[in-house]
Order: C-alpha cells, then structure tokens, then sequence
C-alpha cells in the first residue's frame, strides 16, 4: 500500500510587508482562522501581520502565530484532496502545527503556545549577539569539523538543523557565525544570515525550555495522535501522548534532523509527501536528498487555486 507523508513549514527567515494577503484576501477560511486566532489570543494578528512595517510583520509572537494560522487554515482547505496521511512531520514551529493536524490539541491551545514561546524566547534573547545562518553547498561533515576549530577560539557555534547532507543551520555568536560564513564561501558554499533568528534547537536554550515546560506544556491536554508523528529531533515514530510531550519540550535544546527524518519516511515506505505552505523552504530541501519522493505542494495561491481548478 502506498503511503503518504504530510509536512509543515517552520517559521520564514525574513517576511515581506504584503505577503500572504492574497491568500487572505481569497479564501474566507483563512480570514476566519485569523479571527479565531485574534480571539484565542487576544491581539489582532491581522493588524501587525499585514502591516506596511516590516520590523512590525516580522515580530515574533505576532509572526509565528500568523504563518501558524496560515498552515493549518491551508491544511484544513486542502486534507480532502489526497489520501490521509500516514506521518504528519514539521520542522521546528512545524511540528506544533504537525501535532495539531493529528489532533493532540485544540487550535486555541496551539496559538496560545506559539504566542508565549515566542515571548519567553524574545525576553531571554533580544539584544543578544546570537543568530542563526543557513549553509548551502557545503558538506556538513566539513562544516562540523570548522565549527569545532572557531568553538576552540572561542565562540559558540551548535548545528541547528541537518536539512541534507550539503545544508545545516548554524546557530551561535555573531561574529562566528560570520567567521564561519567566511570559510564557507572560500570552500565554494553560501551562508545566508536569518535576520530576524535567535538561538534555536541547542543548548542556550535550557531557561527558556524549562520554562516553557513548566508554563504552557505540563498544564496542557495532550492526546495520543491520531496519525503517527516523527519526532523531528530523534526521527523516532510518536504514537503516545507522552511522546509528543517529550518531543515538544526536548527539541527546544536538541538540533532538528530533518535529514534523517526524511530517511525514516523513506524507510517506512512512504512515497507520497504532501508539503504544506506558506514558505518553499522545505521543498527545495527536498532536491538535495538522496532518494525521491512524489511531492504534492500546497505552498502559495497560484498553487492552490491550481488544486481547486483539477
């Protein structure tokens, strides 16, 4: 039998002031998820989301929430139109929409925790000299082997994210992450710097995960997922309501195999991979794998409207 795997977008490096309103202004699922969401928080996302300022549109709670309503309003448009999955997987903010989709939790309770991580990572980090740069073009094995001789200078510098074998995200100090991007370049690579990116998925963000745990994950109801997520971080198959606890709370401070995520997919037979929007980040990684899937994106208006018309 075949089998299908459903993915989520993380959060977007750098958002423009206006993108995304057209799907706004189409579909009348995603203004009503809007507003659910604006309810559930609180706040008008809409208000700072599709503003004309770009620092405004890119701030964190307010971002993350919004591209969070976008995916799963796009999920909730399109899940008739292919076969169910059987894997739901996101990277980073992703796999919260993942869990969702499989209906361990309420949209509401989503939101509310995209909301405060979002938060607790802005308190423990603005201002600070951390980011976080993707590395194109360059095998990981020799970028490990350059972040442990700057580390030996040092600065701080943790793989965020393995997205194929010639693409990682670098978390760590600013000024060696430019180091790195440096070296990166003369060895025939690209780095690009996400301009709006605090520490993720390492160790500098133990506070801010206790935190989160205590706060929004130990009060939470979670339900034993309806389709089997893959634990993004392990690539372990989560099939318990305790598994998906654990996964949320543990890839705060551990680096996103995606890689070998899509491994375990490939593994387990999957051939169908059903990429959800808004962002391509996800599906351009895909080129860089080892192995093919058939891919079915849902990323864009053009897209979907594509999907509606066949």
């Amino acid at each position: 039998m075949t089998k299908t795997a459903v993915l989520f977008p993380p959060f977007l490096v750098n958002i423009q002031p206006g993108a995304y309103r057209d799907l706004y202004d189409r579909y009348s699922c995603i203004r009503e998820k809007f507003e659910e969401a604006s309810d559930a928080l609180g706040v008008d996302l809409r208000k700072t989301f599709f503003s004309d300022d770009e620092k405004k549109v890119n701030h964190g709670p307010s971002a993350r929430s919004s591209i969070i309503t976008i995916s799963t309003a796009i999920f909730e448009m399109v899940k008739d139109r292919f076969p169910q999955g059987d894997y739901y997987l996101g990277l980073s903010l992703g796999q919260l929409c993942a869990a969702h989709a499989s209906e361990c939790y309420s949209f509401a309770d989503m939101i509310r925790m995209v909301y405060k991580m979002a938060f607790m990572e802005y308190k423990a980090f603005h201002g600070s000299n951390y980011g976080v740069y993707f590395y194109y073009n360059t095998d990981s094995r020799w970028l490990l082997q350059t972040m442990e001789k700057l580390m030996d200078e040092g600065h701080y510098l943790k793989p965020c994210a393995f997205m194929a074998d010639s693409q990682m995200l670098v978390t760590g100090d600013i000024e060696g992450l430019e180091k790195l991007n440096q070296k990166v370049s003369d060895h025939g690579g690209l780095g690009i710097i996400n301009p709006n990116g605090f520490p993720a998925h390492c160790p500098l963000m133990q506070d801010v995960k206790e935190d989160f745990k205590r706060s929004v994950i130990d009060p939470l109801t979670i339900e034993a997922p309806r389709v089997p997520l893959v634990c993004n971080y392990t690539a372990e198959i989560l099939t318990t309501s305790e598994e998906v606890r654990t996964g949320l709370i543990e890839q705060y401070t551990s680096p996103v195999l995606w890689r070998q995520s899509m491994e375990r997919l490939h593994k387990e037979g999957v051939q169908n991979v059903v990429i959800i929007g808004p962002g391509n980040m996800i599906f351009k990684s895909m080129a860089y794998l080892p192995y093919s899937f058939n891919i079915l994106t849902y990323l864009n208006l053009e897209e979907l409207e594509r999907s509606q018309a066949g």
